[in-house]
């Protein structure tokens, strides 16, 4: 789930990191619109995404496991 606070978190992109190198589907759901950093762009920026920046979330999250 992309927001500020996954944009900003070293974690997340430890995390985005170990599924890329495993070779693990990354389904990215964005849950606010903001530019994205260096480092996660560089693993996600030709991925399909989902949206979910209108409320409520829950109508998103159905949709998307559908």
């Amino acid at each position: 789930m992309y927001s500020t606070n996954s944009n900003q978190s070293s974690q997340v992109v430890k995390e985005v990191d170990r599924a890329v190198h495993h070779g693990l589907a990354i389904i990215p759901l964005r849950l606010e619109d903001v530019p994205m950093s260096k480092q996660l762009e560089y693993y996600v920026s030709n991925l399909h995404w989902m949206d979910a920046l209108t409320p409520p979330l829950e109508e998103h999250i159905e949709n998307c496991a559908g």
